[in-house]
This record gives structure tokens, sequence and C-alpha cells, in this order.
């Protein structure tokens, strides 16, 4: 387990990195804008810290985010291993995939991200329990959806209809949950194209965390097959 831990620490880091560049580059113009509108409006107040000390603090919390990532990503690959086929760099890519899909974009289509000068700062408490929330949700129902398809594997239905039927459980589940869960109820102030396109350029930079960490932990445990193999068959 700790060789996976290692490895997605260091790949983590890795798309932590890439992510921290890509937010400076693509995501930085955006919130220079909405931060030039909200400073228009009557409740604008000086910031405790310089743009560029916000920049330098969001990099280094940005590397630090994807390298716990990276380690989630490694030990659940070490987990799930023996039940996944290909080789370490066809899970480690399986798992990341899954992951974005299941604990990061299904959760931006119910709660998607603001720039500032969108939401009330009183509910952030609130918005971000309803966020966490529906990531928890949409976790387990991957997970249970994933077991639904095994177990009916198990007992003899074909691939493709096991598949289905999981994807069918994750789909239902996650429809009801939104369906029941409040919405946000953020006030928008700043224009909607702005809006979307920090949104969307958001999504871009969590794509690029996780498409980055997935390759690098699997390239990297597949230069070591044999000890990763050795060292998860010495815990079992």
């Amino acid at each position: 387990m700790s060789k996976f831990l290692r490895e997605g620490l260091v790949a983590g880091a890795a798309g932590g990195l890439a992510m921290a560049v890509y937010l400076l580059l693509v995501v930085e113009p955006i919130l220079a804008e909405a931060i030039a509108l909200e400073e228009q409006g009557s409740d604008a107040h000086q910031a405790l810290f310089t743009r560029g000390a916000q920049q330098l603090g969001g990099a280094v919390g940005t590397v630090l985010y994807g390298a716990f990532l990276g380690v989630l990503l490694g030990a659940t690959v070490a987990l799930v291993r023996h039940r996944l086929r290909g080789d370490d760099w066809q899970r480690a890519v399986r798992v990341a995939a899954t992951a974005f899909v299941s604990a990061l974009l299904v959760p931006f289509l119910k709660y998607p991200p603001n720039p500032p000068g969108v939401g009330d700062p009183s509910t952030v408490g609130r918005r971000t329990a309803l966020y966490l929330l529906f990531v928890g949700i949409s976790v387990i129902g991957a997970w249970s959806g994933w077991r639904l398809s095994r177990t009916l594997a198990a007992r003899g239905l074909p691939p493709r209809p096991a598949v289905i039927a999981g994807a069918t459980l994750y789909v239902v589940a996650m429809g009801v949950a939104g369906l029941l869960l409040p919405g946000s109820g953020n006030m928008v102030s700043l224009p909607a194209e702005l809006v979307w396109r920090f949104r969307i350029a958001s999504l871009g930079g969590t794509a690029l965390l996780v498409a980055v960490t997935g390759v690098v932990l699997g390239w990297r445990l597949g230069q070591h097959p044999r000890a990763g193999v050795e060292e998860v068959g010495s815990r079992a």
C-alpha cells in the first residue's frame, strides 16, 4: 500500500502543478474581470492580501490539493486493482476517470462554482455543506452501481447488461438526489456570460488535474509492476 500512496502523492503533486499553471493562465483573467466588477458594487471592501499573494497562496494550495487527491487515487487503485482488468496504467486511468465523473463532474452539474460577486457570503457554510453532501451521495452511488454490475456479472449476466444496470442505478440515484436537494440559491449579479466562462474554465482545470494525476500515477506504477503485485499480495 505504501508504494501506491507514495506514487499517488507524486502524481497528484504533478497534477496540482499543472492545474496551478492552468488557473494562472486561463482562470485568472476571468477572475480579474469578476473582481473588477465586484469592486464597483457598494459592498466592495479592501482585501487583506494583495492579488499576487492570493495567487501564490492559491498555487500552493492547488499543489497540496492535488497531492491529497493523488494519495486518495493511489489508495483506491491499491484496494481495487485485483478487481479491475488490464495493467496498472489502465487501472489508474480508469479509477481517475470514475473519480472525475462521480466526485467532480456530476456535482458540478448541480452546484457549479461561482466567481467572486456571486452568492451571499453568509450562506457559504450552507452551500458548502450541500455540495459536500451531493459529492458523498454521488461517490456512494457510483460505488453501489459498480457493486451491482459486479454482482450481476458474477451471477451469469453478460458484461454489457451488467454495466448498463449499474449505470442505470447511478443515474436514477443522482436524478432523485438532484431533485430532492435544494439549489444553491445564489443571486447572480454578474453577467451570465462571465459566470459561465468561469465555471467552464474551472471545470477544465479540474479535468486537467485528474487527467495528469491519473496518467502519471499509471505511468509510475507501470514502471514497477512486479513490486506492486508483491507488495499488495504480501498485505492481502
